[in-house]
């Protein structure tokens, strides 16, 4: 695999301006059983509202393709939730992000997801010298496979939280 990527942050803690960049292209097919390429883009952008109060954005992409007819295994898909989609489960089952087996109820993954969220953050009066801040956030994004199959359901539904937390 290899990454490229872009950043023009103003401090790697406690960022208040610029932008970090990457993609990220990983091969498998040298060795073992997975033979696929995936590509991942990723963008956050920060602009400090006032002194203190900082927004980002962040925009996320990716796709993973099977080489040689070769089907792309479970794990190597793509899944969200936890950090990446706060307030859904990794690979959870029932109301989960991405395709789902309609007998096992297991979700599948899927090769295609793109994920969003915006947040405000700032530090808590008081404690500033802590570095505890609160934020509130929308995050949002899916994960597919395009399939249409009687045994997998693929809603391609974009699954959206809103938020707040203490960092």
């Amino acid at each position: 695999s290899h990454t490229i990527s872009y950043n023009t942050t103003d401090n790697p803690v406690f960022v208040t301006k610029g932008i970090d960049a990457s993609l990220t292209t990983q091969y498998a097919g040298l060795f073992g059983d997975s033979n696929y390429i995936k590509n991942t883009f990723r963008a956050i952008w920060y602009y400090s509202i006032f002194e203190e109060v900082v927004f980002s954005a962040l925009g996320s992409v990716g796709i993973i393709e099977g080489l040689n007819g070769q089907k792309v295994n479970i794990i190597d898909k793509y899944t969200l939730g936890g950090p990446t989609l706060r307030g859904f489960q990794i690979g959870s089952n029932y109301g989960g992000i991405g395709p789902i087996d309609n007998e096992t109820q297991e979700s599948l993954g899927g090769k295609y997801m793109f994920r969003g969220s915006f947040q405000l953050e700032t530090p808590i009066p008081g404690v500033k010298q802590y570095g505890l801040l609160v934020y509130t956030f929308t995050d949002f994004g899916t994960v597919t496979d395009f399939s249409n199959s009687p045994e997998i359901t693929d809603t391609h539904t974009i699954r959206v939280s809103v938020g707040v937390g203490v960092s």
